[in-house]
């Protein structure tokens, strides 16, 4: 059995790198697989562990084509899957050289698909998703809680779950291409307080920027002290609309256009950001045209300055095109009129003026 197993597979595989074709379909099906287990590790004391007791799943009107894998097939795969389950997951990885010492169970995670309506065209390499409706359901996720050497980061991490424990997340997604309408519902349960989530947006297949948020509401109830500042804040920083309905709870709700969200306080803190990302670049490239006109003078007992900053650095910035002018956002270049210039991620324009006569590179002005 187990060669003609064999012969089997290698008559796939020779008929996959052909021009011909093999199709089959299954009705339905139902797996379980018990006792997983995975193991990667090096002499330098990483690893990767990963254990699951059991996973089970469940099928119905499966085909399969072999002719030039691709991601068509997979997600051919994906729309005949009913169900799919997991009990008993735990995973640790270790990395000495990152300081990442992590590891996480779970007792149950299931995902069922109640409806996939996904129209494929391999021709053309074009999929349409017509509808969609999931249920995702996840119990007693336990971790331990990571640091990653970032201060604001770990400190809402030990906030927000601050015993590594979530022991109920369940949300279902919903989508309608008749009237263009992702729902998104759920709710969670966790030792800094328990919620329920609604969501419904318009989408807009041509424009992502013109995603409309019809209605969105998350109601916290339970919530620990140490999350009411950080509620305080998405009330202050964001157009969401907070509303206290008593001790330890909320009603957060926004409606409007997704990208607006953001508020101006967010926005100038992204303009700052980029600011000084501009001013230790100017910076750098000024460093490197000084070690740059030392090293002539000491070759010929005279300064002299490159005629392009960006040739003297040890390493190029990857946003960097080289002489030309901005096309595109987070672009840096060199003009061929002596400018520094870099388009920031809102699509504005900086330069700053390099002297060649005396290596001086001139302070930030609108391109």
């Amino acid at each position: 059995m187990k060669n003609h197993f064999v012969l089997f597979l290698i008559l796939l595989i020779n008929v996959s790198v052909a021009d011909d074709k093999i199709k089959f379909g299954i009705g339905s099906s139902n797996q379980r697989v018990n006792d997983i287990s995975f193991e990667f590790s090096t002499k330098k004391g990483d690893l990767i562990r990963m254990q699951i007791d059991q996973i089970t799943s469940k099928g119905q009107n499966i085909a399969f084509e072999i002719k030039d894998v691709n991601y068509f097939d997979y997600l051919k795969w994906l729309t005949g899957l009913s169900s799919a389950e997991m009990r008993g997951f735990r995973g640790i990885v270790i990395i000495p050289n990152e300081s990442i010492d992590f590891n996480s169970s779970i007792e149950r995670t299931h995902f069922e698909i109640k409806n996939i309506d996904v129209l494929i065209d391999e021709e053309n390499e074009k999929v349409d998703l017509n509808s969609l409706y999931i249920n995702y359901k996840l119990t007693n996720l336990v971790f331990s809680v990571p640091y990653f050497n970032e201060s604001e980061v770990d400190e809402f991490i030990n906030t927000l779950i601050p015993d590594g424990k979530i022991p109920k997340f369940e949300f279902s997604i919903s989508y309608n291409k008749i009237d263009k309408t992702l729902k998104i519902n759920g709710n969670f349960r966790m030792l800094s307080g328990n919620g329920i989530l609604n969501v419904s947006l318009m989408i807009n297949e041509n424009d992502i920027e013109l995603i409309y948020v019809e209605k969105s509401s998350i109601k916290l109830n339970n919530v620990a002290d140490g999350l009411v500042d950080y509620i305080n804040d998405i009330k202050n920083e964001t157009n969401f609309n907070v509303t206290k309905l008593g001790r330890g709870s909320f009603k957060i709700e926004y409606s409007g256009l997704l990208k607006n969200i953001s508020s101006r306080y967010l926005e100038s803190s992204t303009l700052r950001s980029e600011e000084l990302l501009e001013d230790a670049l100017i910076s750098s490239l000024q460093s490197a045209v000084e070690i740059y006109a030392m090293d002539q003078f000491i070759i010929n007992s005279k300064k002299s300055y490159p005629d392009n900053p960006f040739d003297e650095l040890d390493k190029l910035p990857s946003e960097y095109t080289g002489i030309g002018i901005l096309e595109q956002s987070g672009e840096w270049v060199f003009t061929r009129d002596n400018y520094i210039a870099h388009q920031r991620m809102d699509n504005s324009k900086y330069k700053w003026y390099y002297d060649r006569s005396n290596g001086e590179i001139g302070n930030r002005i609108i391109y």
